[in-house]
């Protein structure tokens, strides 16, 4: 079993930051989770569509405005309808996950890493720009609490290359180390859930080790 020694060092901030998460966040995730399973499941009413849009790409900083203007959520509402109106099918994709459950497997995330790169390919066809993080944020919320899909931001990625010392991921990747860490903490008998390393990789990017490493990265990026 590989040996991850910044994971061991602090791997009793698992646990709190999965209390810090039940205690602060889970709450208005949950809603998150009901208004795109249950109040607005489907991708044709394009103000159901921009709300959920909406919602994720401000509740959970998916970067939208940044990457593409002011305009983001009207291109990216439009290219989801008129998928969902073509043998595409955002329904399709959604639902190949949806029946997914934890704990993960390695043919599990292979379907969702085939769902996110699906939903990807229609979403940048119509906008232009590959939304990555978007992406798997609204696949993860359009499956019911909790969701077995890994969130991609950019965060989370630096802090597994922190882990890894790997280049920069995509998504493949990252659900590949994603899945590593998962089952790692697993093993070292952790009850580990993907919200729960989802929140363990961002109390892990406050930790002064990964501070000092993303210091050293910056400044050979720059030599």
């Amino acid at each position: 079993m590989r040996q991850f020694p910044e994971v061991e060092k602090h791997i009793g901030l698992y646990h709190k930051a999965w209390r810090e998460y039940r205690r602060t966040e889970e709450l208005g995730d949950k809603i998150l989770y009901d208004l795109c399973t249950k109040e607005f499941p489907g991708h044709l009413d394009k103000r159901q569509v921009y709300t959920k849009v909406w919602f994720i790409g401000y509740t959970y900083s998916a970067g939208l405005s940044r990457q593409i203007g002011k305009n983001v959520n009207s291109a990216v509402v439009s290219a989801l309808v008129i998928a969902e109106k073509t043998d595409q099918g955002i329904s399709n994709i959604i639902d190949t996950v949806a029946e997914i459950a934890e704990p993960l497997s390695q043919d599990k995330l292979a379907l969702i890493v085939e769902s996110h790169e699906k939903l990807l390919q229609i979403i940048e066809e119509r906008v232009g720009v590959r939304l990555v993080s978007f992406t798997s944020k609204y696949l993860h919320f359009h499956h019911p609490y909790p969701s077995p899909v890994p969130l991609y931001d950019r965060v989370s990625q630096m802090t597994l290359r922190w882990l890894y010392g790997l280049a920069e991921y995509n998504y493949r990747r990252f659900v590949d180390r994603f899945w590593q860490l998962y089952e790692y903490l697993l093993n070292r008998g952790v009850d580990a859930t993907v919200k729960g390393v989802d929140r363990f990789l961002l109390r892990l990017s406050v930790q002064s080790d990964f501070k000092k490493w993303l210091t050293s990265l910056g400044k050979r990026n720059k030599g």
